[in-house]
């Protein structure tokens, strides 16, 4: 995630300002260029979710994003696990 807040203030559409009561905290706050871009990325994400989920029942697609949701969690502990400098035995 560093990697994408790093981008995003990069290309203009949000900035970081120190929490008043922690210095060690970093608030993201979007920009002008952020919010105009806002009402964009909603749309085409609300589309993008629409085309993908076409033709599921509700049921469906809740079992699908709890699936999503086990199938990402389980590849994210293996990642740390790399990351840490650790191998995999295969």
């Amino acid at each position: 995630m560093p990697n994408a807040i790093k981008k995003l203030e990069m290309n203009g559409f949000i900035e970081k300002k120190d929490d008043s009561r922690n210095k060690k905290i970093k608030n993201l706050f979007p920009t002008g260029k952020g919010e105009k871009v806002y009402p964009f990325i909603i749309r085409e994400n609300n589309h993008s979710n629409a085309m993908a989920l076409q033709g599921f029942t509700e049921e469906e697609a809740e079992l699908f994003c709890q699936l999503l949701q086990r199938v990402r969690e389980n590849v994210e502990e293996d990642w740390e696990f790399v990351k840490k400098g650790n191998k995999r035995n295969y």
